[in-house]
């Protein structure tokens, strides 16, 4: 394992797997985060394959959503990097 660690730090100079760069935050999300996070759904739904869903959910269906998961004691997290939400997860029953 420490060759591919010493390969990736070679191949990408500037990176270090110890010491990130990065200013990222995961925190529980907030009704307000919703806006945001439906940004980033829509831009998935209508360009990338991950997705099953035809049409981007609106920010109410999201919200739904959102209160369904937590409703049933799941987490609903986003990522935050220089206080913008940039990502988001939950765990639904499978």
């Amino acid at each position: 394992m420490a060759s591919h660690y010493a390969n990736t730090e070679k191949s990408r100079p500037g990176l270090s797997l110890t010491d990130p760069k990065l200013n990222l935050t995961v925190r529980d999300s907030s009704e307000a985060d919703i806006p945001r996070v439906q940004a980033i759904c829509a831009f998935h739904v209508v360009h990338g394959l991950a997705s099953f869903e035809e049409e981007p959910p609106s920010i109410d269906e999201l919200e739904s959503r959102r209160a369904d998961v937590l409703g049933r004691g799941l987490p609903y997290f986003v990522a935050e990097m220089d206080s913008q939400v940039v990502g988001y997860c939950y765990a639904v029953p499978y």
